[in-house]
């Protein structure tokens, strides 16, 4: 079989490297190919312009920073001022914003918009997600001209540049909510134990992960296991991965799939009625998700009869009200538009349940 005659080729492309461009080159092309766009042409995105600094400098996320321009250095020099400048100026300098420029990238790159976006809302680093999208192996050359010879030599090996969160920028913690409404069920469970953090730890033969932990250093999410990122996927997948981790233990948790049950959990896991539950969907990622609180200060907002019964039918005008005390009382609460929501009929009828318990 060795002597068959036929050939072994890969049809993975190699991990492209993103283009470190002298300033002369990147501003000249990528004024071009802007001025095309905003005339309603399609053009192509080619290699002088895939320079994930050069980007940078048209940001107006920098627009504060003070930039040494200089045509002769490259933009990563002047993105870093590493250079000094010579005088040149350029109308383009800060002069777009992050959406834009990611419109304009998404021309020629394949990746997943709508990450791009949940990332840069969560950490503000433009520089990194250009980054993450010029140097990975999305390059398809021009997505609205497929027919070109440019565009099917690129698409033919072309994969989905990926992207995750800078590890060096502070990866923030979701807020916990206490308006305990708008849960996509089933739930994790378990007890509350803020505040938390992102730490990293030690996970045996796999090297090192990032993980949310408590005030007791035990486990709620895992962001990352070695070179494995899980933040794209959902909460109890990422779970799974809580016991690679060799340093940390992992807080102890119930899957729910209704504030009734939720509240048996409780009983389960010894909650605390002061510090209550945290409850977090199950399907949500890291990016796009809503932490809950359970507890006696936790705010539902709704209508109830004159009788005090819960309802959505009543004409009477909606209010807050928050649990207090071990009998499961209703008190009215100060309205805040910030933090209101809206109960269907299924939701009163699980409240109702508990507030009579």
């Amino acid at each position: 079989m060795i002597e068959d005659p036929y050939s072994i080729t890969s049809q993975i492309a190699n991990v492209r490297r993103y283009s470190n461009m002298t300033f002369d080159k990147f501003i000249k092309f990528a004024t071009v190919f802007y001025d095309k766009t905003q005339k309603g042409y399609h053009p192509s995105i080619t290699r002088q312009i895939c320079d994930p600094y050069g980007w940078a400098l048209l940001c107006n996320d920098y627009q504060d920073e003070e930039f040494p321009l200089n045509m002769e250095a490259s933009c990563k020099d002047i993105f870093e001022k590493k250079c000094e400048s010579d005088g040149t100026t350029s109308d383009l300098i800060g002069a777009l914003d992050f959406k834009t420029i990611l419109n304009l990238i998404y021309r020629g790159f394949w990746f997943n918009y709508d990450l791009a976006m949940e990332l840069y809302m969560m950490q503000n680093s433009p520089l990194s997600i250009f980054k993450q999208i010029l140097g990975g192996r999305g390059y398809i050359f021009n997505r609205f001209k497929p027919d070109l010879v440019e565009s099917q030599k690129y698409l033919k090996f072309a994969s989905e540049s990926i992207l995750y969160p800078d590890e060096k920028l502070r990866i923030p913690v979701p807020h916990t909510y206490r308006v305990c409404d708008g849960l996509n069920w089933p739930v994790i469970c378990m007890n509350y134990t803020g505040p938390y953090r992102v730490v990293k730890g030690e996970c045996g033969g796999f090297g090192d992960g990032l993980f949310i932990v408590d005030y007791d250093y035990m486990i709620i999410d895992v962001l990352r296991v070695n070179d494995l990122w899980l933040t794209d996927t959902g909460l109890e997948n990422r779970l799974r991965f809580a016991n690679t981790c060799k340093e940390y233990d992992t807080r102890s948790f119930v899957k729910c799939w209704s504030l009734r049950s939720s509240l048996e959990a409780g009983k389960m896991l010894n909650a605390n009625p002061d510090d209550g539950l945290l409850l977090r969907s199950c399907a949500e990622n890291f990016y796009k998700n809503y932490w809950f609180r359970w507890y006696e200060g936790s705010l539902i907002y709704y209508k109830r009869t004159q009788k005090g019964k819960l309802t959505t039918q009543t004409k009477a005008k909606p209010n807050w009200y928050k649990l207090t005390g071990e009998d499961g009382t209703v008190d009215d609460f100060e309205y805040r538009r910030y933090d209101r929501v809206f109960l269907d009929e299924w939701d009163v009828k699980e409240f109702q349940k508990i507030l009579t318990i």
